[in-house]
């Protein structure tokens, strides 16, 4: 009998379990076909290599075979996201920060999911983004006040974790960014969208939750 390639049965839950949901990434392998690949073509002890490592699917998949893993990136955020992946945390110490964090966050002052008033829009409108400084791509993606809430998670983030379970919350904190600007929802490609409604950034600490959760559910 010929084996089935294609996955078609697996529901979108099914390939998003665990450390796979952390993060949104783009053109994502299936853990299903990674894992098949590796146990098929590997033994426990082997490594693994991915130089594309992306969302680190193939990491996570690797380690969970008892394969040794080395991955590598262009992309900065596609290393921040495998670190928060494959790098094991104590549960009890990823959930007392959690905790502490969480009592933290809740001193943020809410912005409320909203669209863009007149005078954000025309901020926006002002700005050319081809030629725009670090400084005003911040003011032409995140408004005023999404962009002063945002920074209050940040540093609270920095104050309140280091070493791993840091760069756990910073993947967190990565993932709400897209809903919290006016990135057109659904693009992979930076295009705006000035009627779009913005997430509340405290609003969107359940991701951290979530990821918690999937953390402690894990098999690390």
């Amino acid at each position: 009998m010929t084996e089935d390639w294609s996955f078609a049965d697996l529901k979108r839950v099914e390939t998003l379990w665990g450390p796979h949901g952390y993060h949104r990434y783009p053109a994502k392998f299936i853990p299903q076909l990674v894992h098949r690949i590796i146990e098929s073509y590997s033994a426990p002890g082997d490594l693994v290599g991915d130089p594309f490592l992306g969302s680190a699917t193939t990491g996570i998949e690797a380690l969970r075979l008892g394969r040794h893993f080395c991955g590598s990136d262009i992309s900065q955020v596609a290393l921040m996201i495998s670190r928060a992946k494959c790098i094991p945390i104590c549960p009890r110490e990823l959930s007392e920060t959690w905790k502490q964090l969480d009592q933290q966050l809740d001193t943020v002052r809410r912005v409320g999911r909203r669209q863009l008033i007149t005078e954000e829009q025309e901020t926006i409108s002002a700005i050319d983004i081809a030629r725009a400084t670090p400084e005003e791509r911040f003011f032409y993606w995140f408004p005023t006040a999404y962009r002063i809430s945002l920074e209050d998670i940040l540093l609270k983030i920095f104050s309140h974790s280091e070493g791993n379970i840091r760069t756990f919350f910073l993947c967190g904190f990565s993932n709400i960014l897209k809903r919290c600007s006016i990135w057109l929802s659904g693009s992979t490609k930076a295009q705006k969208d000035v009627c779009k409604v913005l997430s509340d950034p405290l609003a969107e600490k359940l991701d951290q939750h979530h990821c918690l959760l999937a953390r402690n559910a894990s098999l690390w």
